[in-house]
This record gives C-alpha cells, structure tokens and sequence, in this order.
C-alpha cells in the first residue's frame, strides 16, 4: 500500500529519521516508503496507526474509494454580507436574516477554482461531500442550490452540517468508517487552518483554499 505521509510528518514535527526508530527499521526503508518508491505492509500500517492513532478500522477489507470533503462558507462559496449581518454574533439575528433577508446572500460567489477541484475529482470517481458549520439548516436550499450551479455535472453531492467546527474531523471519521474507507483516502478543502491542522494530524489529506486557488491561478496563467 502506498501512502503519503509527507503532510503528516510535517503536521507532527516528525522527520523520516524520527519515524523509523519509532519504527524500529531502517532510515533508508523508511524513505523509500514515505516517498513512494515501496509500498508500506500492512504490518507496517498498523504500526502507524497505533503511532498516529489513526483510524483505519477494517484495513484489510478496506474500500478504496476516495472521499473529498468540501468546506462551503469561504471555500466553495465567497461571502460579501450586508455589514449589519457580518458584524452580528446574535443566533436570533442570524436566523431572523436567514428567514427574511434574500439580500444577504446576494453577494455569494462561487469559488471556480474550488468548483474545478470537485469536477476534476468527481470525473476521477471520488465521492463528494460538502461539509459546513451551521447554526440550522435554514440554508440547506441555498447551499444546494448554489452546490448544483457550481457543480452541475455532479449528481451525488451530499451536503453534511455540524454544529461546531471541531466536529468537522469527526464527521470525517464517521463517514469513512461507515463506507469502510481508510482515513487516508480521505481529503479536506478548507480554508480553517485549525481544522486543516487537526484532520492532518489523524491522517487526513488536506488542502487550503488559498493553495486550491493558487494552483488553479498557476495553471490558468501557463496554459496562457
């Protein structure tokens, strides 16, 4: 099995020397398995999940599809709100706007870079989620709605809300755990850097927008 572990490392502090004496092989081996050139066993993964608590129950019979979990708000969807919502912590106001303001969202602009990202990954065969923090599902409609525009050829997207951020891991976790996929076929688009470090941390694949955005900004300007 291959697997990237570069992200990871990283997240942890940890060098490729620091890995293989937790893992008791050699520096040498141990290079050759962080950057492809072998593949890790499954004796060898057990041992990273036990160091790394990660979750990849049922490993051997394991899927091998790939999940891609999408953040919304600032991610696939930029927000320009009337200032007096932007600047409101109130959970009424929230929802009294949500109810009976349309002009709030108005602004909202899809992210192509975000929208290319889940086209070219989907046409791949991986299965997508958009994944957001919500108060309510008051903008459930919106979502989709905006979710169909932006991805139009995509037709099993499913919308995911959590009622905190922190549980944005979570969520991962259980989703996978219920499709029998390994957390490592799993990547998060977010433009958190709390939540991007945490999903790292467990084994995750992650990018930021921003990166999403560089890259595609990149491409554009060579095919130029």
């Amino acid at each position: 099995m291959f697997i990237d572990l570069t992200k990871l490392l990283d997240c942890c502090e940890m060098t490729i020397k620091d890995l293989s004496d937790k893992l008791g092989q050699l520096e040498r081996i141990t290079t050759n398995q962080v950057h492809g050139a072998i593949e890790w066993t499954l004796d060898d993964v057990e041992k990273l999940e036990d160091l790394f608590k990660l979750s990849i129950s049922g490993l051997r019979d394991c899927s091998e599809e790939k999940l891609l979990f999408v953040d919304y708000d600032q991610t696939l969807v930029g927000h320009d709100y009337p200032v007096d919502y932007e600047t409101s912590t109130d959970a009424y106001t929230d929802f009294l706007c949500q109810l009976t303001r349309p002009d709030i969202h108005a602004g909202d602009t899809i992210v192509q870079a975000v929208a290319d990202y889940i086209n070219n990954a989907a046409k791949a065969g991986t299965k997508i989620y958009i994944l957001t923090h919500a108060l309510s599902n008051l903008r459930d409609k919106v979502m989709l709605d905006t979710v169909r525009r932006a991805c139009p050829d995509v037709s099993d997207i499913e919308l995911i809300t959590v009622s905190q951020r922190e549980y944005k891991v979570d969520m991962i976790r259980a989703v996978a755990a219920s499709r029998n996929v390994p957390i490592l076929n799993c990547t998060l688009i977010d433009d958190m850097q709390n939540t991007i470090r945490e999903a790292a941390t467990i084994g995750i694949k992650t990018l930021r927008t921003v990166s999403v955005c560089a890259q595609w900004e990149a491409n554009r300007v060579e095919k130029d």
